[in-house]
């Protein structure tokens, strides 16, 4: 601004006798002007609710000059006097920057050699170089075409030339375009300035372009500086970065499964933190039903973004009453009920317990003339949980014609108690959560052949043990090159095979941070992309549609896997099933 200040003081030396004109003392308004006001005030009324109406600016522009010529505040005399000249060159301008994009010739420009190689220059200096290019391009667009359009095509190509973090190279990019002064085009004050005929072009090219070359020179100089300072201030870190808070269960009953989840957070992470997106984990221990306590204490303080958690039905249910419009993204809880209520801020990418149940329930009728089961038991934990798993086990059963089943319950440990009996046409069902308990029904049904667990602790590595089958919300052995680009990685970074705890956490964090992308490229609400927006996940494709009475629900369903000496493999939705 100094600087501006004293080229344009050089260039417009005032002379010792100027007088400036006094400004003439308004008269009262008569009808006319009223009138003039009124539709000024109704036109930018329409402008600022152009979203609401859906009346484009260009069409209210119109309306309002129709109306001023229709109720007579304009004549003839009026249009007469309108300088033509400076609305051609105006359009002319326009017309030269919409030529210079569909020709080709900004494409040309933006991807020459010259720009796309300078970031890769070895030595110091690359970085400089990047600078000088993408300001000096930016300038010369803005010169012959609007500023907002110049900064919309470039920003998108600066974020993927410049190396490491973007952001400085973006805020270089927009100030370079308003610097853009040369031509009476380039900005609607220039235009202004220039229609009062006090203005030669030629003065204001000469003026305007030295000032548009010396300011982007006083920015090269001092954006290894001054931007940096800038962009370090805690209230711009802020406002750069956007927060994902993960609730995850570190100690507690459900630490095993929080461990796996963890593995696969770890590995999202890495990948989303190119995005500017931090993380914070937040120990969900066993605060289970009075969880809501300690996310309104100890994680919305932070202000988050995105919740992505917790890992249980019952610790779901209680955050999803008080986050308001925090939206949380739940990877693996089933409990039906939790995205049954429309009008929730709850994103479940892992399928209901409706549809693990029909995936179970379709597999018995699969196979149950070659298992030749007669009766089937259910012996499920006493839980929400347990509860959720055999009301919909056994509607899928009644509604495939499968045998009654009976249902046995045990409390969190007691597995080992639980009372029941079997004969060797007797498919068990197995319900389960907790390691201990899955082990001690394995262990009890040892000799017998018709064993399936369901989810919950089955799926998990301290129970790929002997031979018996399960139901499962993922396969490691799916076909599908996202998944199994994401077992690679994660068997090289852990050395083990991951389970769905972990392959549902990846993607559930995977999907916040595209989300999250996606809401600041389109400066929109998260939750709009929510509710838009696909992403490719091991899993499957993630996206939240609301169907069959649920709400935010991501329309995925469950494999069954047959174990054979501690090993797996899916079986289980197949053309042709093979049982080994």
């Amino acid at each position: 601004m100094i600087v501006t200040g004293v080229l344009l003081l050089w260039f417009y030396r005032p002379s010792k006798d100027i007088v400036l004109p006094e400004i003439e003392k308004a008269e009262n308004l008569d009808g006319m002007g009223k009138l003039t006001l009124l539709i000024l005030g109704l036109t930018i009324l329409l402008w600022l609710t152009s979203k609401v109406t859906g009346i484009s600016d260009a069409a209210v522009a119109l309306l309002a000059a129709a109306a001023l010529t229709a109720l007579r505040v304009l004549d003839k005399k009026d249009v007469d006097n309108i300088d033509w000249s400076v609305l051609l060159l105006m359009w002319g301008g326009l017309s030269l920057g919409s030529a210079m994009q569909s020709t080709g010739l900004v494409d040309y420009l933006v991807e020459s050699s010259v720009i796309t190689n300078l970031y890769s220059l070895p030595g110091p200096w690359s970085g400089f170089l990047l600078a000088c290019g993408v300001v000096t391009l930016t300038l010369g667009l803005g010169t012959f075409m609007s500023h907002t359009a110049a900064t919309a095509l470039l920003v998108p190509i600066v974020m993927g030339l410049a190396p490491g973090s973007p952001v400085q190279m973006v805020v270089l990019t927009a100030l370079a375009a308003s610097f853009a002064m040369a031509m009476p085009v380039s900005t609607p004050p220039n235009a202004i300035a220039f229609a009062t005929g006090d203005i030669p072009a030629a003065s204001m090219i000469r003026s305007g372009g030295l000032i548009s070359i010396v300011a982007c020179v006083v920015l090269l100089v001092g954006q290894g500086t001054i931007i940096p300072m800038m962009l370090s201030s805690p209230q711009v870190k802020r406002a750069l970065t956007r927060r994902v808070a993960v609730i995850v269960p570190m100690t507690g009953a459900h630490a095993d499964k929080g461990e796996l989840q963890r593995n696969g957070y770890a590995l999202a992470e890495s990948q989303i933190r190119k995005m500017k997106i931090e993380v914070r984990y937040f120990d969900s221990a066993d605060h289970g039903n009075k969880l809501a306590g300690f996310v309104e204490s100890e994680v919305l303080p932070w202000m988050p973004d995105l919740i992505v958690g917790p890992y249980s039905s019952e610790e779901v249910a209680s955050v999803g009453k008080m986050v308001g419009q925090t939206p949380v993204i739940v990877p693996t809880a089933n409990v039906d009920e939790l995205t049954q209520q429309s009008g929730r801020a709850i994103y479940r990418v892992s399928p209901p317990m409706q549809m693990i149940a029909m995936a179970a329930a379709d597999f018995l009728k699969a196979v149950q003339t070659q298992m030749a089961f007669d009766s089937i038991l259910i012996l499920s934990e006493d839980s929400s949980y347990g509860k959720s798993a055999v009301a919909s086990i056994m509607g899928n059963c009644i509604m495939r014609s499968l045998p009654t089943a009976k249902v046995v319950t045990f409390g969190n440990g007691q597995a080992h108690e639980a009372v029941f009996s079997v004969t060797p046409k007797t498919v068990v069902l197995m319900v389960t959560r907790h390691v201990p308990d899955a082990k001690a029904l394995l262990e009890r049904l040892a000799d017998h052949p018709l064993r399936v667990g369901f989810a919950g602790a089955f799926a998990t590595p301290a129970l790929e043990v002997g031979d018996y089958y399960r139901v499962t919300q993922w396969g490691d052995d799916e076909d599908d090159p996202i998944a199994q680009q994401f077992v690679e990685q994660y068997q090289a970074l852990y050395q083990s095979v991951p389970q769905y705890h972990a392959a549902q956490a990846y993607s559930a964090l995977i999907t916040a941070g595209n989300v999250l992308e996606q809401a600041v490229m389109q400066k929109v609400s998260v939750k709009k992309i929510l509710g838009t927006q696909a992403v490719a996940t091991p899993v499957g494709q993630v996206r939240f549609l609301d169907f069959a009475g649920y709400f935010n629900q991501n329309p995925t369903t469950a494999v069954v896997q047959q174990l054979i000496g501690g090993k797996a493999a899916t079986i289980y939705p197949k053309d042709q099933m093979v049982m080994r």
